[in-house]
């Protein structure tokens, strides 16, 4: 069973879908909730999510603990869990997160990279509006170039420094 609820922010509404134990996607278009088993009950998952991203969007940018169970091949797995540990207010590009990726021995181009990003069911949760185009340019972010030019902003605002060690 799916559990799907949604929240404003000031992006627009977010649309949040879990199982009792984690969260499957979140994003800024609902989800097609008539090709899945879908309960419009808010859980207590729900509420911790709502609580991060409004703890998010006011400036509490910490890491998040909540538990995720996203739809992912290996790679896309690979991708992603080198997008968690970029630190608040800072950006890599496509070609420098390949980079990463091939320095830990896989495999990876830009374009792969970008075509598992794409694919980042998690948005905000998992933060791939850190990774951008080319000398820094924002470039296919699926929540719109312009949520990802909002919320970089507002990292950036709350975030001293950036080091990717």
């Amino acid at each position: 069973m799916i559990f799907y609820a949604s929240t404003s922010s000031p992006l627009g509404d977010i649309h949040i879908c879990c199982t009792e134990h984690a969260l499957c996607s979140v994003g800024f278009t609902p989800p097609p909730l008539e090709t899945l088993e879908v309960s419009m009950t808010v859980t207590p998952l729900h509420r911790q999510t709502f609580a991060f991203l409004k703890a998010y969007f006011q400036g509490d940018q910490g890491p998040c603990s909540l538990p995720l169970k996203p739809q992912l091949t290996g790679f896309q797995k690979l991708v992603l869990s080198e997008v968690k540990v970029i630190p608040c207010g800072c950006t890599l590009s496509y070609g420098e997160l390949a980079a990463r990726l091939r320095a830990q021995e896989h495999k990876a181009s830009a374009q792969a990279v970008g075509g598992a990003l794409r694919r980042n069911p998690l948005l905000i949760i998992i933060p791939c509006h850190r990774i951008t185009g080319a000398h820094h340019h924002l470039l296919g972010y699926a929540g719109g170039l312009e949520r990802q030019r909002y919320l970089l902003k507002l990292e950036q605002r709350f975030t001293q420094n950036c080091s990717l060690n």
